[in-house]
């Protein structure tokens, strides 16, 4: 228990993969209590996706354990429904698998979606 802190009363930030100890300290001539461990898990790992240009739309299916968002400010939020999302090009996405019960969110995939590339532009030279 080195490095202890003093409750405060109020609730306690954790940090995924950290686990944290807790006792009551002695006092008034009672000795202190046996240690808790509480376990906090890793984040789940980070989703990833991939773009199917011609379909315009994911590669990949997404379930409906993700979250995702066009905001970087993560406004908006739409889950997965099991299907593969359409996209907009130009219009970058952000996924990331949902918190549970039992689990924090995982980080943030952002996925590139590139504008579409400028229309060609071709001329007939009636003469040649």
């Amino acid at each position: 228990m080195s490095g202890s802190q003093n409750g405060s009363g109020n609730r306690l930030s954790l940090t995924p993969g950290q686990d944290v100890y807790f006792r009551t300290k002695a006092s008034n001539g009672l000795l202190a209590s046996d240690i808790q461990h509480l376990i906090v898990p890793e984040r789940p790992a980070t989703p990833a996706f991939s773009i199917d240009f011609t379909s315009e739309r994911t590669s990949e299916v997404v379930s409906t354990n993700i979250e995702y968002s066009a905001s970087s400010s993560y406004n908006n939020i739409v889950s997965g429904n099991g299907t593969n999302i359409t996209l907009i090009p130009g219009q970058d996405l952000y996924f990331w698998k949902k918190y549970t019960s039992s689990s924090f969110y995982s980080d943030v995939f952002h996925l590139v979606v590139p504008a579409r590339p400028t229309t060609p532009v071709f001329t007939i030279d009636y003469v040649n």
